[in-house]
């Protein structure tokens, strides 16, 4: 009987000294990746990479790397299920951590101006959130500051999150309400145009009816990747020089199994090897402009084209630095080439095209019209930009 004790005992006690033995195994290899985890985060910040280091710049600034400002809030009238104008005289906020600002709406649904015009001829700006103003107050966006080189009252019809379908629907919806004005001008922005037009098509190609193009990014479909993404934007994390640089492998190589979707837009724009969505861009925004000319002959009025350029077409730096972290070869990219491929189907058809890239491109420092983290305009450069579409207006006269 002593000796059946005994031998329990002695059981026991392996079975207890395996499991201390399992725990503590544990211990050592998670205090083993805490230690590499550290002395690699350390090695990081000590020798980090040019283009990791001008990453890092922005996390110290408060801002995360790919932020953009919320619209959430929104009142908005639709037609068919498609964004018509926002709800006459409301306000909103946009929030970003780099801005806080109240957007007025005037009583034709359009952002309003503080130079106010008597005018009872009314001259439209289209455009998307860089034609909205995102950030800017209502007396600093540039369709604001244009007022005063017009006789017409301008109105600014910008709708963030559109495109060139969703604005030659508006124009086709408004025009007799708008009392048919003679001339549009339509602002194009670089940066994403070619790949919002080309989800526009995927999106009708895939249901009966166009999806309804509410402006609100949050009504945009969140993937798990989208979601895990924001958090590391969002969250202390990355800060860590660790987490950016994974995260760049981690985007290189789902880029490579994907045709580069995960990046800014303008890097697939500005890709001359990527023939794929050269070509489909060129096809649908051939298939769009000649829907914006037929409207041109139907309502027999005029359309300027006016072309906003990314940062990252003007700032040579950030260009390569995100190049980098995106694990593209920055000697492969073409700055110019989106806008050789819109100008050129612009000219093709006749349309007017004021191409303010170069403006922006010339300046000495040229990221400083741009926020650092949100994509958008700044105030400084809302004043660029109405001063060169004013210089370029009075030229054409």
């Amino acid at each position: 009987m002593n000796a059946e004790k005994r031998r329990l005992s002695i059981t026991t006690q392996s079975t207890r000294f395996q499991k201390h033995r399992v725990l503590i195994l544990v211990g050592v290899n998670a205090a083993c990746l805490v230690l590499v985890a550290v002395l690699f985060e350390i090695g990081l910040r000590l020798f980090a990479p040019g283009w990791l280091s001008i990453i890092m710049e922005y996390q110290k600034t408060g801002g995360a790397v790919d932020d953009v400002g919320t619209d959430r809030g929104w009142k908005v009238v639709h037609e068919g299920g498609r964004f018509v104008k926002f709800e006459p005289d409301s306000t909103f906020d946009m929030v970003h951590t780099e801005f806080r600002t109240k957007a007025h709406i005037d009583e034709w649904g359009g952002r309003r101006l503080t130079n106010t015009s008597t005018a009872e001829t009314f001259l439209p700006f289209l455009g998307d959130s860089f034609t909205f103003g995102i950030g800017a107050p209502d007396e600093g966006v540039f369709v604001n500051l244009l007022q005063e080189h017009f006789d017409e009252r301008l109105l600014n019809l910008g709708v963030p999150g559109s495109s060139l379908p969703d604005q030659r629907f508006i124009v086709s919806t408004r025009h007799g309400e708008l009392g048919q004005p003679a001339v549009y001008h339509i602002v194009v922005f670089l940066g994403n145009e070619l790949t919002d037009m080309i989800r526009f098509h995927e999106r009708t190609n895939r249901a009966a009816t166009p999806t309804a193009n509410h402006p609100s990014k949050a009504s945009q479909h969140k993937s798990l990747t989208w979601r895990m993404n924001a958090w590391l934007h969002e969250s202390w994390v990355r800060h860590l020089y660790s987490v950016q640089y994974l995260k760049s492998k981690t985007l290189g190589a789902m880029n490579r199994r994907s045709g580069r979707r995960n990046m800014e837009p303008v890097f697939r724009a500005m890709d001359p090897e990527d023939k794929t969505f050269t070509t489909v861009a060129e096809k649908i925004l051939a298939a769009e402009l000649h829907e914006w000319e037929t409207m041109q002959d139907t309502f027999n009025i005029r359309f300027v084209f006016i072309l906003v350029p990314d940062r990252y077409q003007v700032v040579e730096h950030q260009r390569i630095a995100r190049a980098k972290y995106y694990q593209i070869d920055p000697s492969t990219l073409d700055p110019d080439l989106p806008n050789r491929l819109v100008v050129s189907a612009l000219e093709e058809r006749g349309f007017p095209v004021i191409d303010t890239t170069e403006m922006f491109g010339a300046l000495d420092n040229p990221e400083t019209a741009y926020y650092t983290h949100d994509n958008h305009l700044n105030s400084d450069g809302h004043k660029l930009l109405a001063g060169e579409i004013a210089e370029r207006l009075a030229l054409d006269e």
